[in-house]
């Protein structure tokens, strides 16, 4: 049936579809006059109570719900009941690999996913732990541990601070100027720093207490100290050679004479090189000149001078130091020189 106009009240049973032959398409009124659901099929589609609106269920307790009542696997709850504790709440079969939530962007990309298995996606179909992001993460200041306020991760400026226990243990620091530095423990807790190798021994300590460091030590009684081997850079050479920062042990193994010409002895104060002789020739002379550092030691058959020779094949060595002035002789293992 039709209706043109209708004024003042009207009151009716359920509403039926007249061209309906089921007879299951309708507009429901509840027995007790405080509902109103819509029946399609047979299935109520629409409800609003008193209170509560639902959406695929008859009997909605919050104030908008929505239930999917084909196969029972998700609905979703809002509610304005603060009491209960939650706003919005979204449940399905925590069993299965389907998204509760899922929000995609404008190309179907997903934004926003929650699974099943109560792993949540930022940017990924397929979280595989309780937070998952692919993309890049921004922080404003700290990355706390929880349960645990004085242990965090702090971004301030250019600086990366990680902090354990309220001690600032590494401190990464770049302003682009003199004082960019990274700091391990740069608070005054005098706690030491160790390097670990595989085997669970020490590589490296530091003692804060102390202000020394060992190397296969944990207990260093020096500035510095290494309990185990020693070794340096080992250069062997033929002919002349000017010698730098990378140069450490200098052997000459050429044939005829060559010179090996020492950097400026200023600024490199205590400075060691070890240079050894395997002239190949009776006759060849292996000259070490200091670059206008005088050769110093007590060896030295004229005093004082700009430069030293090896001579001979026999295998020979000088050791020599920089005093920031001069290349004293530590060592003086030449065959040639006068007592």
């Amino acid at each position: 049936m039709a209706y043109k106009y209708a004024t003042g009240s009207v009151q009716r049973g359920d509403i039926y579809d007249e061209d309906d032959v089921q007879g299951n398409t309708y507009i429901d009124w509840a027995s007790s006059g405080d509902a109103l659901g819509i029946v399609v099929g047979g299935t109520t589609n629409f409800v609003v109570s008193a209170s509560n609106v639902g959406i695929g269920t008859s009997s909605p307790d919050a104030k908008l719900e929505v239930y999917h009542n084909a196969d029972d696997e998700w609905a979703a709850l809002f509610t304005q009941d603060h009491t209960t504790g939650w706003g919005v709440k979204i449940t399905g079969d925590m069993t299965g690999g389907d998204p509760l939530l899922k929000i995609m962007s404008e190309d179907t990309d997903t934004v926003f996913r929650v699974q099943g298995n109560g792993n949540v996606g930022i940017g990924t179909n397929s979280p595989d732990y309780t937070l998952d992001i692919a993309g890049t993460v921004g922080i404003d200041d700290y990355i706390y541990h929880n349960g645990d306020e004085d242990t965090y991760l702090k971004f301030e400026g250019n600086e990366v601070n990680l902090v354990a226990g309220g001690q600032s243990m590494i401190k990464l620091d770049y302003n682009n100027n003199a004082n960019d530095k990274i700091q391990l423990n740069n608070t005054n807790a005098n706690i030491d720093v160790q390097i670990m190798a595989d085997d669970g021994g020490v590589i490296l300590h530091t003692d804060a207490g102390t202000n020394r460091a060992g190397i296969g030590e944990t207990s260093p009684t020096s500035t510095f100290e290494i309990s185990g081997s020693q070794a340096g850079n080992y250069t062997s050479i033929t002919g002349d050679r000017t010698l730098g920062e990378t140069e450490y042990i200098v052997d000459y193994t050429g044939t005829g004479s060559a010179t090996i010409t020492l950097p400026d002895v200023s600024g490199i104060t205590g400075r060691m090189y070890y240079i050894i002789s395997h002239a190949q020739g009776e006759n060849d002379a292996l000259t070490i000149t200091g670059s206008g550092g005088q050769f110093q030691g007590p060896n030295l058959e004229e005093g004082d001078s700009d430069s030293i020779e090896i001579e001979g094949w026999t295998p020979q060595s000088v050791t020599i130091v920089s005093t920031g002035g001069n290349w004293f002789l530590l060592e003086d293992n030449r065959s040639q020189h006068e007592e």
